[in-house]
């Protein structure tokens, strides 16, 4: 290979790197305002919340990729097209345990509850210090009527983030329903003195 080609392809080989630094600079600005704070959408109440795949200016494995573009596709409401693209990503690497939270989130969105509740069930256990993983499992298992297993897992996200306001007003609300009416209307309370938008 003479220099001259030599150059060229280190050339080429730095545009590919310098490509790389700036896509995944776009995607930490596309995502930045959630990437370490609880977002979402909200559903009344209820916010069910996803966390986007903590992006570097390093070039990502395939399937950090795949989570980051199924995660864009869940904010653009897009959500079938999101569980396709984690389906990709599962067949790319099913050791990355944020594919199946994102994918819990998609399919609660979708009014796939009983799926998201398995989904959610799977990423804690990769991660099960997850308090977003726990909550969301807590909102679905509300929705499919299983309120003493939405009262756990709601304990278990305000157990692991005690400023949360949406998680204690849901368990909150949860406790209400099984009849633990005081200390449901207490953390009710405590809940609206962290966040005074909840209950409106």
């Amino acid at each position: 290979m003479s220099d001259n080609e030599n150059t060229q392809n280190k050339s080429t080989s730095e545009k590919t790197r310098l490509a790389a630094i700036i896509i995944g600079a776009l995607i930490v600005l596309l995502l930045g305002a959630n990437l370490f704070t609880r977002g979402g959408s909200t559903n009344g109440n209820s916010k069910v919340v996803f966390t986007p795949v903590s992006t570097t200016v390093a070039p990502l494995s395939p399937v950090a990729e795949l989570v980051n573009q199924a995660v864009l596709l869940v904010r653009s409401g897009q959500y079938d097209t999101a569980l396709s693209v984690l389906d990709k990503a599962i067949a790319t690497d099913p050791n990355y345990g944020l594919i199946y939270y994102n994918q819990g989130v998609a399919r609660q969105f979708t009014d796939k509850t009983a799926d998201a509740v398995e989904s959610y069930t799977k990423a804690l256990s990769f991660n099960n210090a997850d308090a977003n993983s726990y909550y969301n499992r807590g909102l679905a298992l509300r929705d499919l009527g299983k309120l003493t297993e939405a009262e756990a897992d709601l304990r278990v996200a305000v157990s692991l983030d005690a400023k949360w306001a949406a998680a204690k007003f849901n368990l909150g609300n949860v406790l209400v329903s099984l009849g633990k009416k005081s200390e449901g209307e207490k953390l009710i309370a405590d809940a609206k003195t962290l966040d005074s938008s909840l209950g409106k």
